[in-house]
């Protein structure tokens, strides 16, 4: 069992997630820093637990833009896909633009996407869901699946981006419609939280999925 919290922060409401085992270990997780260091910083202080890693579901500023400042006020190592961790070490000025500016971030931990991981006393894995962004990754853990821009509550992550391949994303999509259960718990990178079996039945984006 996970205890999750949610903080929506900077001008797109990105979801960054911290959560923890419900059994206290003394560490915390944090997803998608996206913005308001001092926001997330206040609730690892609120929360009494020391930030054991920042994990990233993609490269794009908003879901990025506060890592630097967690990771340096933390000591927390930064994991993020292979192919995005470009644009975390040097953000486009453009994109940054959009968001006020964004610092840029080193990168820990590379990620290939099929990877076992075990943070803050949680088995995590690491699904590569390339689509939105070349190294868009969804990270699994237990019953719960952080989907950043690939899956959202009735929608799907924009492919019109740089970087975005729709054919691509319908094949993402397809394999975790195939293989994540229904009742898994989504919480997505924007939005409400949903689960995979309501996605499944009424989401108009998964209904005519290529074949696997």
């Amino acid at each position: 069992m996970l205890r999750i919290e949610t903080l929506t922060v900077g001008p797109l409401e990105t979801n960054c997630y911290l959560f923890a085992p419900v059994s206290p270990t003394g560490e915390v997780v944090i997803v998608d820093p996206g913005a308001e260091p001092e926001a997330i910083l206040d609730a690892v202080s609120r929360l009494e637990l020391k930030v054991a890693a920042i994990l990233l579901t993609h490269g794009h500023v908003d879901h990025m833009a506060a890592a630097a400042a967690v990771r340096e006020a933390t000591g927390a190592p930064v994991h993020i896909h292979t192919a995005d961790a470009s644009m975390v070490r040097k953000p486009d000025p453009y994109w940054a633009s959009l968001v006020g500016g964004v610092e840029p971030c080193e990168v820990d931990v590379e990620l290939a996407g099929d990877e076992q991981l075990h943070l803050a006393d949680v088995d995590l894995q690491v699904i590569h869901t390339p689509g939105h962004s070349p190294g868009s990754i969804c990270y699994m853990v237990g019953d719960t699946l952080f989907s950043g821009d690939t899956l959202f509550a009735g929608s799907i992550g924009r492919t019109d981006l740089p970087g975005g391949d729709d054919g691509v994303m319908q094949a993402s999509l397809a394999w975790l419609t195939a293989e994540v259960t229904g009742e898994t718990r989504v919480l997505p990178g924007h939005g409400p939280e949903t689960t995979m079996q309501a996605e499944c039945q009424a989401n108009p984006f998964l209904q005519d999925l290529p074949a696997r």
